[in-house]
Parts: C-alpha cells; structure tokens; sequence
C-alpha cells in the first residue's frame, strides 16, 4: 500500500482502536481482508467514487491500520482515484469519437460544402477533448486531497477514541 502513510502516537488502548476501526470501516462498504491483533486491512470494490453518501474516504483503497510499540499507522492506496482517472480519459476520448463522428456524419448530409463537416468534427471531437486536461489537472488533485483530509481525520478521531 502506497500513496499514504500516517503515523501518530498512541497512550490508549489498541485493541479499542482496531474495534472502532473495523466497525467505522465495514459500516461505510469496506471488506475487511486481514485483521489480527495489531493490524486491519480493508478493501473498498473499485468503482465509482462517488454513490450517494459522497463519501471523499472512498478514494482511498486498500486501507491499513496498525498498532504496534505505542504508535497508530495508517497506510492507504488510491485505486479508487485511479479508477476515476481511468473512467474520465474513456468517458471522454469515447465521447469525443461518438460527437465527431456524428456531427461529421450529420453536417455531410445537411451541408453540400465540405467545410462544415470539418467544423462539425472539429467542435464533436475537441469540446470533450478540452475538458479532459481540466480533469486531469483539477478534479482528480482535489478528490485525492479531500480522500487524504478525510484519512488524516481517521487517523486523528482513532487516537481520540481509544483515549
């Protein structure tokens, strides 16, 4: 598991910790894959992010949580970001392909002249073409940043409750 990695101190108790941990992570869909007396690892189905709970924690996958000598850590991939990055460059490639190809096909029947068929794939293709950088340079460094925020609150609330 890479991409995350949180390591705070920890006075309480540890199996607490995992308790609350489990529970907090298997009450949002998450499978729990390896739990034992020092450590829990879930997995989240890789898919879309976002259902209609919203939850920024759910870019984060596979999640781990250990205690040992008195320390929390809480590692984390992203494969739920990825898999968003993914279905954005193919949701709007595909989308560029589909309009092109239809404007073109559309703008050649309508239009004796061969210019506006060059303007209609013009327009089909390179409208989702332009928001796919704006994608790739936003949304995606702010859906990481709020799955981080939200991994970092985990880690902070898990100290607090085995106090």
């Amino acid at each position: 598991m890479t991409g995350y990695r949180k390591e705070l101190a920890l006075s309480g108790d540890p199996v607490a910790v995992l308790s609350h941990a489990k529970a907090w992570l298997a009450g949002l869909g998450y499978r729990i894959t390896a739990s034992s007396k020092t450590t829990v690892v879930a997995e989240r189905p890789v898919g879309l992010l976002w259902s209609t709970s919203a939850q920024p924690i759910f870019g984060a996958s596979p999640i781990g949580i250990e205690t040992r000598y008195g320390r929390l850590t809480v590692t984390a991939g992203f494969s739920g970001i990825d898999s968003l990055r993914r279905f954005l460059v193919r949701l709007l490639v595909g989308l560029a392909v589909t309009l092109g190809a239809v404007l073109g096909v559309s703008f050649a029947l309508v239009f004796e002249e061969t210019w506006p068929v060059a303007l209609g794939v013009g327009l089909g293709a390179g409208v989702p073409l332009l928001q796919l950088p704006v994608h790739l340079l936003f949304t995606v460094p702010v859906v990481r940043r709020r799955a981080v925020q939200s991994l970092d609150t985990l880690t902070e609330n898990l100290v607090r409750l085995s106090e």
